[in-house]
Order: C-alpha cells, then sequence, then structure tokens
C-alpha cells in the first residue's frame, strides 16, 4: 500500500514536470509569436506609438498571450513543487515514524536487560527524543511545520518509585 502510494506520487510529479515543460515551450511560442509581430512592424517602419489599427490589435493580443503563457507557467512551476514538498513532508513522516519505532525497541532492550540485572553504562543510557520535539528546519527563515504532532512515548533510563524519586534500576517508557 505505501509502495503504491509512493508510486502514485512519483506519477504526480512526473505529471507536473510535463506540465511545466509544456508550459515553457508556450511560453517561448508566444514570446517568439510577439517578437515576430514587434519585427514586421519594424521592418515597415512603423512607430510603436503609431501602428495601424490591425497590427495594434495585433502586438497587444501577442503581449497578452505571452503574458498569460508566463501566468500559466508560474503556476505550473507552483503545482510541480507542491507535489515535491507533499513526497518531501511524506518522507519526513516516513521516517519520524522510523525514529518512533527504533525509540520503541530501545526502551524494549533496556527494559529486558534491566530485567536479567544485565547493566547498561551510563552513557548507553542517553535516549534521544523523537527530532520533531526539538529541532526545526528552517527554509527562509520560516520554520518548518511538522503535519502530525508526535505523540511518540519518550524514554529515560531511571524509573520513579512510589514517591516520585527516580532510581537507576529500569528503563521506563512514558507516555
Amino acid at each position: 500500500m505505501a509502495e503504491q502510494y509512493r508510486a502514485n506520487q512519483r506519477k504526480t510529479i512526473a505529471k507536473a514536470k510535463r506540465l511545466k515543460l509544456a508550459a515553457e515551450e508556450n511560453v517561448a511560442a508566444q514570446e517568439l509569436f510577439e517578437t515576430t509581430m514587434l519585427l514586421e512592424a519594424a521592418q515597415r517602419g512603423d512607430d510603436f506609438t503609431s501602428l495601424d489599427p490591425k497590427m495594434a490589435i495585433n502586438v497587444a493580443r501577442a503581449a497578452r498571450n505571452t503574458l498569460i503563457a508566463e501566468e500559466h507557467l508560474a503556476l505550473s512551476r507552483v503545482q510541480e513543487c507542491e507535489a515535491i514538498l507533499t513526497s518531501l513532508h511524506d518522507a519526513v513522516d516516513e521516517v519520524r515514524a522510523q525514529v518512533e519505532d527504533a525509540n520503541l525497541q530501545v526502551g524494549k532492550l533496556l527494559n529486558i536487560m534491566n530485567d536479567q540485572e544485565i547493566h547498561v553504562a551510563a552513557s548507553m543510557k542517553i535516549c534521544m527524543p523523537p527530532p520533531s520535539e526539538t529541532t526545526s528546519l528552517t527554509i527562509f527563515n520560516t520554520p518548518f511545520p511538522s503535519r502530525a504532532r508526535s505523540t511518540s512515548p519518550s524514554y529515560s533510563s531511571g524509573s520513579m518509585d512510589s514517591s516520585g524519586e527516580e532510581g537507576e534500576s529500569k528503563a521506563v517508557i512514558s507516555e
């Protein structure tokens, strides 16, 4: 299912790239037509402030069509970037889920080791919280938002007894 979703994302990105390329080609065609119209007027010796009505409307339409093509190109670039950004967000989410799974594995291993009275060096007990809670990626001075705030368990190498004092004996998974 996940592979099908990723394949669909790649297809969406490829389509957005094709649309952008078509828009780029259209801009080039419109610019060529506009330039041709202007060159025709210049070759006839027409002053651009005093074109005959037919030529004036043709030049104005060519300029307008070029601007419309540039707008379509800009929109197609945005759509391509949005498709890529969605894919990148999903990749971040996938890695975050893998980190959460790894944290669960570490917590379980520490509990098993502790239950079997296998002592782990203090340096091995340092657990990093998930990156979504401690770091933020900044793009153009804008924090990269987490799409789904992590609610993963946090881990510590000590346990609390009934008095709230932390001991050294157990790894604890806390919600």
